[in-house]
């Protein structure tokens, strides 16, 4: 090859090798950018996650139950004599301390399940913590200061825990805790803890309406109430101590000798062996028209009534006394502490 045809040669090599280094650099320079984006997106996502898990984390802390003593779970109707009777045997180790009221042959409920798992045990101590911080003003404690070191049963929604945490010390003297003639031993200050899980859902339950009036006498003497009467005494009295004296004819009022009274003394002991009474009265000033029952639901230990609202062209001037009674299977509110009701 001449001279000139080798300095050509060359020359085209050069700016070939050039636009090569010049194309490699772009594509660098935009491959470095797409990085810098990804980067840029992940970090954004990951701040999001954050926020997330900690607004989960709070959501799941508000609505995963409460914490109560042993005395405020029974008090509250969440906990049975027989289930602080199994409380006290797998916390005392058997019948010790108890034995007047558990014979030799006496069995606790098992433990269902047997033992905790871990996602169980972590909410308890979140809720724990966060009872620490509520009720206690111990505002570093958090979930990882507990540890359980005992667990007593499941009990409907409630798990009966002893729970040691790094924010407290317990004194060493002895006592004995006495929850309706059960008793629990205690060898320091430190106590069984009862995590009682939120219900959940919304459930209907099924129910028969009984009455549906509006009564014009001897209101002055009448009180609003809303309760749950599981037997024809219990009915009974709930409907004079309030003033609505269907059961009384010696009171000089016409509640006794109404259609409602003479409905409600239709009723005998054996309608209560399974079902119970709800029974609602209130004053509402309204259209004229009568106040009808739309619904009985559940949540957790809360039953509401929902009531329907009478609507009219009459004036809002009317002053009704409502009462309602509602009848409905005595299993399906077994558990309710806590009632109330809607008008929709």
């Amino acid at each position: 090859m001449g001279k000139v045809k080798k300095i050509i040669v060359a020359m085209i090599l050069a700016i070939v090798t050039a636009f090569c280094f010049a194309g490699c650099n772009a594509n660098t320079d935009e491959l470095q950018r797409r990085i810098e984006e990804l980067e840029s997106q992940l970090q954004v996502r990951d701040e999001k996650m954050a926020q997330l898990e900690e607004s989960l984390e709070k959501l799941t802390e508000e609505n995963s139950g409460a914490i109560y003593t042993v005395q405020e779970a029974y008090d509250n109707g969440y906990l049975t004599k027989a289930d602080l009777m199994s409380i006290a045997y797998y916390h005392n180790g058997g019948r010790q301390h108890n034995e007047q009221i558990m014979d030799e042959t006496y069995n606790p409920a098992p433990k269902t399940p047997e033992t905790l798992n871990d996602k169980t045990e972590l909410l308890i101590k979140r809720i724990a913590a966060k009872d620490y911080r509520d009720n206690y003003d111990i505002t570093e404690a958090e979930a990882s200061g507990f540890t359980i070191t005992e667990y007593d049963g499941t009990y409907g929604d409630c798990i009966a825990v002893m729970t040691e945490d790094e924010y407290t010390g317990y004194t060493c003297a002895t006592r004995i805790d006495t929850i309706a003639g059960v008793n629990i031993y205690y060898n320091n200050g430190n106590s069984i803890r009862i995590w009682k899980k939120n219900g959940g859902s919304v459930v209907e339950i099924k129910s028969e309406k009984i009455v549906e009036t509006t009564l014009y006498s001897n209101m002055d003497n009448s009180k609003d109430f809303i309760a749950i009467c599981n037997s024809l005494d219990e009915f009974k009295e709930k409907c004079i101590s309030n003033g609505y004296d269907f059961f009384d004819e010696n009171k000089d009022h016409g509640y006794y000798n109404s259609e409602v009274g003479e409905k409600l003394r239709g009723y005998t002991d054996k309608y209560f062996e399974n079902k119970a009474f709800l029974v609602c009265a209130f004053y509402k000033s309204s259209d004229a028209g009568q106040y009808l029952v739309n619904g009985v639901k559940v949540k957790s230990n809360k039953l509401t009534l929902f009531v329907k609202y009478p609507r009219s062209n009459t004036a809002d001037c009317v002053l009704n006394d409502v009462f309602l009674v509602v009848g409905i299977d005595k299993s399906s509110v077994a558990s309710i502490t806590e009632l109330d009701y809607i008008i929709v």
